[in-house]
């Protein structure tokens, strides 16, 4: 049997329980490590970088057929491991080829490429869609938009990679519904980036291939956080019409910062974790020709009868946040009609000049899908 519990980096196979997973970072021009002699055991996700830093998680535009041959190269010579993530975060400034942004449909465009060739090269692996940084802004759009325009673009896939986090190593903060800027700051922000994954791809399994305590590394105490990270998704698993997680990776053994092989306590709460026996659930979906199910707002279940609320597309000008403008977003009942803004933009003087006097915000607003005309917005 599959179990939710996984581990970061390839050095930490002996901690990871039978029928867990690891996931194990590598660069495309690496030699393929013989996984199933590794452990056969355990589940493998192996995620394929073009580069470290500031070379790129993928490569500059142009380079994109010949990075998906070496990742199809890769994955043809890698036995024991059948999941390959293309990539990293790449809305995060970190992750672009020599400082160029990675537009959502060029990583689109370049994980097409890898999923065919890989998928001619291994009909049973398991390509799936990297994550994207949460509470990322350095793109210019904020990084649910991101995500979003990243999976439209996006062909096919067999999975998704997400990442969260919390903002501090307090055990209660898995729970935290606190939001900053409409946004999940805390533990709940995988379920939230989950409702941005278009219908499309409703029926794919999920892999937290990271998920840690923030800022500051690790605070070594056996305080439940693990064990309450663990709980939560096992929780989110069982909600009827949620999309499933099939594994929750602590990031990581070795290697920065947030390293875990000297975090003793960690590891007994992660140990105790385990105990519980969380599965990670087989491969959902839907009947053919059924339509997708749609995941609920997390802590908020659907009426009877009625559709779950859609979470809009929202695009915040990262100029306005800068300014001190904040924004509180209306997470009403399911099959509720409502007054939504999904966008707001700083208008430079010039701009201004155009709209009218003393206009410095410009807001799209929505009425059902319905764009509505001459809406004034009310700011304080």
């Amino acid at each position: 049997m599959a179990l939710l519990y996984s581990l970061h980096d390839r050095d930490a196979h002996p901690h990871i329980p039978a029928g867990g997973w690891c996931v194990d970072a590598v660069l495309v021009s690496d030699e393929p490590p013989n996984y199933a002699q590794i452990r056969s055991d355990i589940n493998w996700i192996v995620r394929l970088n073009h580069g470290l830093a500031p070379n790129g998680t993928i490569p500059l535009a142009g380079q994109y057929d010949e990075f998906a041959k070496r990742c199809a190269d890769f994955a043809a010579r890698a036995k024991g491991a059948n999941v390959f993530i293309i990539g990293n975060e790449p809305n995060h400034e970190q992750e672009r080829p020599h400082g160029v942004k990675i537009e959502p449909e060029a990583y689109a465009e370049c994980f097409n490429l890898c999923y065919k060739a890989i998928t001619y090269e291994r009909p049973d692996a398991e390509v799936i869609a990297a994550a994207v940084a949460p509470w990322d802004v350095t793109h210019g759009i904020d990084w649910i938009q991101y995500y979003r325009r990243m999976l439209d673009a996006t062909t096919e896939c067999d999975g998704l990679a997400i990442h969260g986090y919390t903002h501090g190593a307090d055990h209660n903060l898995i729970w935290s519904t606190e939001e900053v800027q409409g946004w999940r700051w805390h533990f709940p922000v995988i379920y939230q980036t989950i409702q941005a994954i278009p219908h499309k791809f409703a029926d794919r399994p999920v892999h937290v291939t990271e998920t840690d305590q923030g800022d500051n590394a690790w605070l070594d105490v056996n305080s439940g956080w693990v064990e309450n990270a663990y709980r939560s998704v096992d929780g989110h698993n069982r909600t009827p019409g949620s999309q499933k997680i099939h594994s929750l990776t602590l990031y990581r053994w070795r290697g920065d910062k947030y390293e875990l092989h000297n975090k003793p306590q960690v590891l007994a709460d992660f140990n105790h974790a385990v105990t519980f026996n969380y599965p990670s659930p087989g491969r959902t979906g839907n009947p053919p020709g059924a339509p997708p199910e749609t995941p609920a707002v997390p802590g908020q279940p659907p009426g009877v009868g009625e559709p779950p609320v859609a979470v809009p597309v929202r695009t915040i000008d990262p100029r306005l946040v800068a300014r001190g403008v904040t924004f509180t977003f209306a997470h009403p009942p399911a099959g509720a009609w409502y007054w939504r803004m999904t966008g707001a933009k700083w208008l430079d003087e010039e701009e201004a000049d155009a709209v009218g006097p003393d206009h410095h915000i410009l807001g799209q607003v929505l009425m059902g899908t319905h764009e509505q005309e001459g809406v004034p917005l009310r700011v304080t």
